[in-house]
């Protein structure tokens, strides 16, 4: 008889080159941690077969925030910089988003993770909401990734509203990018007082993506603890069901 054990959850890295380092910001691992499951950092690696062992050893996916995602890949030009992007990961996540739908297994996808999965089913992003979306809130911040930077209205109906159950929601977000053109797999779930998406899901699949950072608010903000214990919950009844039941986060 095969003994219980908890949901194993991969989380992307972010990638520093120039220092040769490649980490996962210890929230995450806290917060799945302290929500019974267990964190595995994935390397940094194109190499498919790799991945794939991944994708057989993990019963969830986290989707981190880190660089940009390249514009090219939606049809825009490079900015002159390049460690603005990390072209490695980016086929990296685009193997792993295909191969978790395939599976079924649950996504949390969070800030560029969120983006990520937007370009990669067909949308488009603003590379720069400063320059080029009409905004008077601090999407960006200059002053770090804690503390509420503004509110987001969650749609009534949606996984996130079923997850948290309020319709307004202060969220911490820590971003330069967003959902411009939203890709047709996609429902909205949360939308900044400007407008901005905020949040998305696949209906009928095991994918919920936010623009803010509920890792970072999970010590001291309930909502954000729901969300985490809502995904981990997702791996766990999937891993119930034999791996083939996918319930939305």
């Amino acid at each position: 008889m095969q003994t219980s054990r908890k949901p194993r959850i991969g989380i992307m890295p972010i990638n520093f080159e120039k220092m040769g380092f490649v980490v996962v910001r210890e929230h995450f691992l806290r917060a799945v941690i302290d929500c019974g499951a267990v964190p595995i950092m994935l390397p940094r690696t194109g190499n498919k077969d790799t991945l794939d062992e991944f994708v057989e050893l993990c019963d969830g996916m986290i989707l981190s925030g880190g660089h940009d995602v390249n514009p090219e890949l939606y049809g825009e030009e490079k900015a002159d910089n390049p460690e603005f992007y990390d072209d490695v990961r980016d086929v990296m996540e685009g193997h792993i988003v295909d191969a978790f739908m395939k599976t079924k297994k649950p996504i949390f996808a969070i800030c560029r993770g969120m983006q990520f999965m937007n370009v990669h089913f067909g949308g488009t992003l603003y590379t720069d909401i400063n320059k080029e979306y009409k905004t008077n809130i601090d999407h960006p911040r200059d002053h770090g990734f804690h503390g509420i930077a503004h509110n987001v209205t969650v749609l009534q109906g949606t996984p996130l509203y079923d997850i948290i159950s309020r319709t307004e929601y202060g969220v911490n977000s820590f971003h330069h990018q967003a959902i411009k053109e939203m890709a047709s797999v996609f429902r909205v779930c949360a939308v900044s007082e400007d407008g901005l998406i905020e949040g998305v899901y696949i209906p009928g699949e095991p994918v919920l993506g936010v623009q803010w950072h509920p890792e970072l608010m999970i010590d001291d903000d309930a909502e954000s603890r729901k969300l985490f214990n809502a995904f981990i919950d997702a791996c766990q009844n999937n891993m119930k069901k034999g791996g083939t039941h996918h319930e939305c986060i």
